[in-house]
């Protein structure tokens, strides 16, 4: 689960030490019984301390994600190509009403580590937590939540009823906002307030009641979180012990896989000439004809339209032709050793499952969509002249200030290549490098003139485009059109997947942001483990309990 504006990669270097296998790690045969990886593996951000166990109340992060959903089961889980993945999730099955504004959610058989069972007042309750944070709540509006549903109820046991305020789209009510309910133990939680959760999110004490395939042991600040597998979760379990290592980089992390510390790891960006170093270990990919792990996210330049220095910005023909003039396939080539998809449109390449068959078009030959020259003739016709190598236009020019991520050497690199194709069009680029709080906090206080961000999809997997990019979007910053706002609203209505493929359409003729390629990462396991397609999933999620160990004597084959 992303914050809404997020810039990833590494922080200060530094060795971490001390940490200790479990006694009786490996048993007899030679199978380890326990697996241990960093959080964030795939490009899913940096391998940070978890803040917060709890899937209500939490700073809104995929490494808070990762620990939470090993603790708790959420009602919906993403498939590896982000529809419902019916094994993983809590939910038996999900039946809308023929009006789509009655729906009723039947729960999997599952008890929770007290051995009492997990029923459909847990949802309720869990609902009502989110309920009455109010604007609080930190994914309040993704899918509607909590103000789309009128009522919550527990109809039976094992099932639940969502009587809602009006006709939706079923993938975007199941994606997107029952995805968010995790059910959470009313009868142990039940006596506590909303300021007790907020003082408690890494308590243990509080934790120890979960229904999730493994439960909390122990776990350190800074150093990691260790899982052990829940006596009560159905079917057998070949991974015993799970473990999230933190680390304050990237370098430091496959440091750790390279010498075996980890069983999961990511060989960096920057470092992925060392990968012979790690050449033993088989590599994941999630989607065919691709190397490489890709996230469910799109990556952009976010333009502060109400940013009078470039009031430019809001030239529609300004944007269309710094667009062209993005070279993805050679930033692909070239940052990312050729792990990377172009993109040009909010939805992500990887997996294609919402995108249009013209925007899969585009993604697949981005060099027809590189054009200088014609960028140049747009601009000209614009009335946007070459003064001293800078386009300008009623004393105005073509000049802004472009933020991106200290200690990130790829956006460092796609920085300079950025500016360098802009700057021979003749539109001047000053770029500035800010550590990832200082820049998000600069593009949140409306000071910034644009930024390179990403947005990733999680749990709001269904990219509609709802709570983005229209009138009250988060990443609007003054952008406003009504057709645009029509298209995403139509999407998120039943029948809405040819209104999702305007909207696409529509995102990419506008840009209230300028889009960028989604780089792919190299993710390496040990040889022996397999079941990774279910264990890494493209919206961040993570899922242990499909780790298998193979039988094999020599364990090299990828999984």
């Amino acid at each position: 689960m992303s914050a809404p504006l997020s810039s990833r990669g590494g922080l200060t270097r530094r060795l971490l030490t001390g940490l200790l296998l479990l006694p009786g790690a490996v048993l007899a045969q030679g199978r380890p019984t326990t697996v241990a990886t960093a959080p964030n593996v795939g490009g899913f951000g940096a391998p940070q301390t978890v803040t917060s166990f709890s899937p209500v109340y939490n700073d809104d992060s995929n490494t808070d994600m990762q620990a939470y959903s090993i603790l708790y089961t959420p009602l919906i889980w993403p498939s590896p190509v982000i529809t419902v993945d019916w094994k993983l999730g809590l939910a038996e099955s999900v039946h809308y009403n023929r009006q789509r504004t009655v729906v009723t959610v039947k729960l999997k058989p599952r008890r929770w580590t007290d051995g009492t069972p997990v029923t459909a007042a847990d949802v309720v309750y869990t609902w009502k937590l989110i309920e009455q944070q109010g604007r609080s709540y930190g994914l309040y509006g993704v899918g509607g939540m909590p103000y789309v549903i009128r009522q919550a109820q527990a109809i039976s046991a094992d099932t639940v009823r969502f009587t809602l305020k009006h006709p939706v789209s079923e993938h975007w009510f199941t994606l997107n906002a029952l995805s968010q309910l995790y059910p959470l133990p009313a009868k142990a939680w039940g006596q506590h307030s909303n300021t007790y959760f907020r003082n408690h999110e890494t308590d243990m004490q509080l934790m120890r009641v979960s229904d999730g395939p493994y439960r909390l042991d122990r776990f350190v600040p800074g150093r990691y979180a260790r899982f052990s597998v829940n006596p009560y979760y159905p079917g057998k379990l070949p991974v015993r012990h799970f473990e999230l290592r933190f680390f304050t980089d990237w370098t430091t992390q496959f440091s750790a896989l390279k010498t075996g510390e980890l069983q999961i790891g990511e060989i960096p960006t920057p470092l992925y000439s060392a990968r012979r170093l790690v050449a033993h270990l088989p590599s994941y990919a999630n989607a065919p004809g691709k190397a490489g792990f890709y996230p469910y996210e799109f990556r952009m330049i976010r333009l502060n339209f109400r940013n009078p220095k470039i009031a430019f910005m809001r030239d529609e023909t300004v944007r269309q032709a710094l667009q062209m003039t993005i070279p993805q396939q050679a930033i692909i080539d070239v940052v990312f050793h050729g792990l990377g998809a172009a993109s040009f449109t909010a939805v992500p390449p990887v997996p294609d499952t919402y995108l249009s068959p013209s925007m899969k078009a585009l993604d697949e030959h981005p060099n027809r969509e590189y054009d200088p020259a014609k960028a140049a003739r747009l601009l000209d016709q614009d009335g946007w002249k070459v003064h001293d190598g800078v386009r300008a236009k009623d004393g105005k020019r073509l000049e802004f200030t472009l933020l991106y991520l200290t200690g990130s050497r790829a956006q460092t690199e796609e920085a300079d290549m950025l500016k360098a194709s802009w700057q021979k069009l003749g539109v001047m680029v000053h770029l500035k490098r800010m550590p990832q709080a200082t820049l998000l906090a600069t593009v949140r206080s409306g000071k910034s003139e644009a930024a390179m961000l990403l947005w990733a999809y999680a749990p709001n997997m269904y990219p509609s485009g709802d709570g983005l990019f229209n009138a009250s979007g988060v990443l609007a910053s003054g952008f406003h059109d009504a057709a645009l706002d029509t298209a995403i609203n139509a999407s998120i209505q039943p029948h809405g997947r040819e209104a999702l493929w305007h909207y696409e359409a529509l995102l990419a003729k506008q840009l209230p942001v300028l889009f960028l390629p989604v780089p792919g990462y190299q993710v390496r396991h040990d040889a022996c483990l397999s079941g990774m397609r279910d264990y890494l999933n493209p919206a961040a999620y993570i899922a242990p309990q499909a780790l298998r160990w193979k039988t094999s004597g020599s364990c090299m084959q990828h999984s």
